[in-house]
């Protein structure tokens, strides 16, 4: 998996959700930038885009809709993954404009269910996760044994990745040629593998909140919503009617992951 392929996912699967929802274009809606400190336009702004959304949706019908929704979804997808790898690349601004694409036409048609639970409000919206820059990394510690001789790759004398006749051993969990759990190797059969180190005994012993993760996709699931809503709010979002807007625009910017820090008061390495 990469940035550059997932960008392509990105597009694609868009493209076959035009497609399936027929000659009506949904992406056609006029959005003008409101400045993010302008919290009256922009409440004002999401009104008008619900209230269009609502009649595209009665236009393009619920069967049309149905056809569409795996690709939206796939679509959104695969345009997070495409901006967590290409962050800091030249194509980082076409992922992020496909993550933005693509959550209008899920927010839009399908909606963003904000849920109410353990005296929170929580969401999962991938459009708002996205925009918080921050990933996790895990301090870890384990060793390595070669694959051929299961001795510490520092007492061993096999190169990693030449290839050795190697005996099929029988045992609990994975074949020691392949290291899958279900193969076609006999017990007692001679083979041809490549002695690859493999890791054993890992522990983790901490996770801090990073700018850059070493793995792009370690990023937030869910996150607590921490606007102020009131007990009208609790009821809809129990009644599954509360939605998340941010996804219907207009951006106010990546969030880099310092400043989130500081307005919830977490450390970032």
């Amino acid at each position: 998996m990469n940035g550059r392929e997932q960008l392509l996912v990105a597009e694609s699967e868009i493209g076959l959700a035009i497609i399936a929802l027929g000659s009506l274009n949904p992406t056609d809606l006029d959005v003008h930038p409101i400045e993010s400190e302008d919290d009256e336009a922009r409440l004002e702004q999401h009104s008008t885009l619900k209230a269009l959304w609502a009649d595209r949706r009665r236009q393009i019908g619920g069967t049309k809709i149905a056809d569409a929704e795996p690709h939206i979804r796939s679509a959104e997808q695969a345009a997070v993954r495409a901006l967590n790898f290409l962050e800091d690349h030249a194509l980082g601004e076409a992922a992020h404009e496909a993550v933005h694409r693509a959550a209008q036409l899920r927010r839009g048609l399908l909606g963003c269910p904000i849920e109410f639970r353990d005296d929170a409000y929580w969401t999962t919206c991938p459009f708002s996760l996205a925009h918080i820059r921050v990933g996790f990394s895990a301090g870890i510690t384990g060793s390595f044994v070669c694959s051929v001789c299961e001795k510490p790759m520092e007492d061993c004398d096999h190169l990693p990745g030449t290839t050795y006749d190697h005996v099929k051993r029988g045992g609990d969990g994975s074949c020691n040629v392949c290291h899958e759990s279900n193969c076609e190797h006999t017990d007692g059969e001679t083979y041809a593998a490549t002695a690859t180190p493999v890791g054993v005994a890992f522990s983790a012993h901490e996770v801090s909140m990073v700018p850059r993760p070493m793995y792009p996709q370690a990023r937030f699931g869910e996150i607590e919503v921490t606007d102020d809503l009131d007990f009208e709010a609790r009821a809809l979002a129990q009644a599954g009617r509360l939605h998340c807007d941010e996804c219907l625009g207009p951006c106010e910017g990546l969030l880099d992951a310092r400043t989130w820090a500081s307005r919830v008061g977490l450390p970032i390495a």
